[in-house]
């Protein structure tokens, strides 16, 4: 059946009440028809009455949520923000088990076509300066080190979660621990100076960068700043 692929209306200004309506079909045909300017204008009150919205939803989110960035090309290509309060934590370095008192931690973690693809995690100073995270396994640009753990399945914003228990969980080694950039020698001598400290000190973090990038109310609210510049990099 041949369909209204276009239409073409003129009304008689002479005689007001009558309109020209032309109709071209899909299968080439045409057809004029006069209609009543009144009937004419109900028509195209009603096909111009706003459409109900098509929601989407988000999800859940992760834990710490702090935001978010979507590839406008790839929806299941996303960065996330995540952000944790400092506190202690079983750090197992090697074949042995640490309480170590961490900083607050700032973390992007990037999932493409539903799997893991990278994770960049910083320290957060309690003033807000941006940190290097006083711990092995992470460049100098703040990314992790992630090995095997890269075929871990992010499929939507909630699992996330697994990558940064992934990160916590993980044995640290001396990998990418440099002496020149962190506070102490080794990951080991950290370790041994955290033992009878219940929060990690603030002198002992090293500004990342040139040391001015804060992390401020405005990233939360996906203004310009630290997180969204990482997360639209």
């Amino acid at each position: 059946m041949a369909r209204v692929q276009k239409m073409f209306f003129a009304i008689d200004r002479e005689h007001g009440e009558k309109a020209s309506v032309d109709l071209l079909y899909s299968d080439g045909s045409a057809e004029t028809r006069a209609v009543d300017c009144r009937n004419l204008l109900e028509s195209l009150s009603e096909s111009l009455t706003p459409v109900a919205p098509s929601w989407c939803t988000v999800g859940s989110l992760p834990e710490g949520y702090i935001n978010a960035a979507f590839d406008g090309r790839d929806p299941q290509h996303f960065r996330v923000a995540v952000g944790f309060p400092g506190k202690e934590r079983l750090v197992r370095h090697y074949d042995k088990l640490y309480l170590m008192p961490m900083p607050r931690v700032l973390m992007i973690i990037e999932a493409g076509h539903g799997r893991f693809s990278g994770m960049w995690v910083f320290a957060v100073r309690s003033d807000g300066v941006i940190c290097r995270m006083p711990v092995p396994n992470v460049y100098r640009d703040g990314k992790v080190c992630w090995g095997s753990n890269e075929t871990t399945q992010i499929k939507e914003l909630r699992d996330c979660d697994k990558a940064v228990s992934i990160f916590f969980d993980s044995v640290f080694n001396h990998d990418l621990y440099s002496a020149e950039e962190q506070k102490f020698g080794s990951f080991l001598e950290e370790l041994e100076a955290l033992k009878d400290k219940k929060s990690f000190p603030d002198e002992w973090l090293i500004p990342f960068g040139d040391g001015k990038a804060k992390l401020t109310e405005e990233d939360a609210l996906g203004a310009s700043g630290f997180v969204l510049s990482m997360l639209v990099k």
